[in-house]
Parts: C-alpha cells; structure tokens; sequence
C-alpha cells in the first residue's frame, strides 16, 4: 500500500495476493486446490457439507453440489448391442487437501456417499 496516495502500488511489488503468490513460488508447494467430482447417490448435499478421508478426517469441504444427468453407455450382455442411457449423478465441486486426492473420499451426510475425483490436479 502506497502510504502517499493510500493505493496499491504495483510498481513496488505489493498487490492484492501477494503474500499467497510469493509462499506458493518459494516453498512449490500448494496445501489446496478446486476439484470436481461426482458421487453416485443423489442425496441432498449442501454447501459446507464437510468431505472426510477413510481415517474420518476433515479434508475438504463442498461448494456447490447439483444433481445431472450423466450420458451413460453399456453393451447388453446377451445381443452385444450399446444401449445409451442417462444416469442421475450428484457432481460436486469442492475444495480438498491437496494430500488426499487419492484417498477414498466421502461426504460426511447420513449416506456417507464416496466421491470420484473427475477434475483437478492428480498427485504425482
């Protein structure tokens, strides 16, 4: 903050978002991230609704969560003919810990529905 004119000054290196930039290029490391994922049931899910890992710790938390149809193809077992479908599934968009991508996630409601991480950056 330019304490002259009461304004951000880009020219000097302080902006808004400046102190997540510099910790994320000096340590390479982000503990947070957006990801995007989908869960069977179609339970109502809110936002806040807590995300927890098989050890039953709090992980993440949801955003928004919406109910879809999901275009869905399966061959029938007896003719070998594609039979296309839509299947109602919940997609979730939530914000996780970034060590716990991998991990079988839950939402932490009555049906303790397992998300499937669809969008996102993977650990490597």
């Amino acid at each position: 903050l330019d304490t002259i004119t009461g304004a951000i000054s880009l020219t000097k290196g302080c902006y808004t978002g400046q102190e997540i930039v510099v910790r994320t290029h000096y340590l390479g490391d982000v503990k947070r991230q957006l990801n995007l994922a989908l869960c069977e049931s179609i339970a109502n899910v809110g936002t806040g609704c807590a995300i927890i890992d098989e050890n039953g710790e709090n992980v993440g938390t949801v955003l928004l969560a919406q109910v879809r149809g999901i275009p869905h193809k399966t061959k029938d077992s007896i003719t070998g003919d594609v039979i296309e479908s839509t299947v109602n599934k919940m997609i979730v968009l939530c914000v996780l810990n970034t060590d716990t991508i991998e991990s079988t996630l839950r939402l932490d409601n009555a049906l303790r529905d397992v998300l499937k991480i669809v969008g996102g950056r993977k650990n490597e």
